[in-house]
């Protein structure tokens, strides 16, 4: 069955894209297609099976080669996938020519519904009857009605047309953006208005894409988008900082220090540097502590001077329930929405030049050609 399936998903979808068109078919970029295709599939091998009760009927026409079993298979999926027989290929027309002549019950309507001349559709259809070796249609002067057969037959038609229908808009949906999957790594203590705002935005506009998100570690995201796992990677840092990947700045987050509230800068509504010199300093080791450690060290340390810095593996919150409890000072991102703990205050840092800010940036694999990346960046306010 499996081999079965693989040899004919191809010729099915090129005939899904193909047929009337003559356009160059484009397959599938996404796994979720392949339902459709096999469900489509497991129609046609239905078929093969009716046929073989079908061609017990007797016919007053000769039908050469294709009296035996084999043959009827090959028959019925000549006229799904375009699999060329030996005198005329069949394809997705044929099925669509039985239906409407079925709905209509004429030659000539079933041409007028599809703008097709009713010499055309009388032709192809007895193609297909010839090549099944069955009749689906008593023709008369008054129209044409179906045969047993022929009812049993536009049953399954109309099914597998509905499915290469629907495969259709999907892969269409699919190529621009609008259907598919996201996945999106970020740091654990990130929890940016603007990312959820963006994230929230997208659902609604795109409900046909699924968006998977992941927390972790700069150096797991940054492998994680090189080797493709991860479509889009948000980090902190300028847009040079990975190498091999593209970037895009995104928002900046302002600093604030968290400070037990006994401090003796609780009272201040603004923080300077140079009046934090001598604190006790308790950054996490997840990101971004290593960034708001190098901003620690830029601001504060010198030749003879170097700040206290303590580093522990801790998770954002565990950190401010320890400055509560008087270990020490925090820095943290203001866009990491803290929910202070009982005993701290938080305060902006600034310098000679205003506040202090860490900027965020989307990094992605500059050859990712996953159409629904570009649809997320467009709902970024920036």
């Amino acid at each position: 069955m499996s081999t079965l399936l693989q040899f004919f998903m191809d010729p099915i979808y090129n005939k899904l894209t193909a047929v009337d068109s003559g356009a160059q078919p484009t397959p599938p970029t996404q796994g979720g297609h392949l339902v459709l295709v096999i469900a489509a599939t497991l129609d046609v091998i239905r078929f093969s099976q009716s046929l073989r009760s079908w061609r017990r009927v007797p016919s007053q026409r000769s039908f050469g080669s294709w009296q035996d079993a084999e043959g009827t298979d090959r028959a019925a999926f000549a006229w799904c996938c375009g699999t060329p027989s030996e005198d005329k290929p069949m394809d997705l027309r044929h099925l669509r020519y039985v239906v409407a002549a079925a709905r209509n019950g004429s030659f000539s309507a079933a041409g007028h519904e599809l703008n097709v001349r009713q010499p055309i559709i009388s032709k192809r259809i007895r193609e297909l009857e010839d090549e099944l070796g069955v009749f689906l249609f008593d023709r008369a002067t008054s129209g044409a009605r179906l045969t047993p057969t022929g009812e049993e037959f536009v049953v399954g038609a109309r099914r597998i047309i509905d499915a290469f229908q629907r495969l259709s808009e999907r892969a269409k949906a699919n190529g621009v953006g609008k259907t598919g999957r996201l996945v999106i790594g970020y740091y654990k203590s990130m929890s940016s208005a603007c990312f959820r705002i963006s994230l929230e935005t997208f659902r609604n506009k795109f409900h046909g894409v699924e968006v998977e998100l992941l927390e972790a570690s700069y150096i797991e995201l940054k492998a994680g988008v090189i080797s493709g796992t991860i479509d889009l990677a948000i980090v902190v840092g300028e847009t040079g900082r990975t190498e091999l990947l593209s970037c895009l700045p995104l928002w900046s987050a302002q600093l604030v220090v968290a400070l037990p509230e006994d401090h003796s800068l609780a009272e201040k509504t603004t923080i300077y540097w140079p009046e934090l010199k001598g604190g006790r300093f308790l950054i996490s080791h997840d990101d971004p502590g290593p960034d708001i450690r190098n901003v620690v060290l830029r601001h504060l340390a010198a030749p003879s001077d170097h700040p206290e810095i303590v580093m522990r593996q801790l998770s954002r919150e565990s950190i401010l329930a320890e400055v509560a409890s008087g270990q020490g000072i925090s820095l943290q991102c203001e866009g990491a929405h803290i929910v202070p703990e009982r005993g701290i205050i938080l305060r902006p840092v600034h310098d000679g030049n205003g506040g202090i800010r860490l900027g965020y940036i989307a990094c992605w694999r500059p050859d990712n050609s996953n159409p629904v990346l570009k649809n997320f960046f467009d709902t970024f306010p920036r």
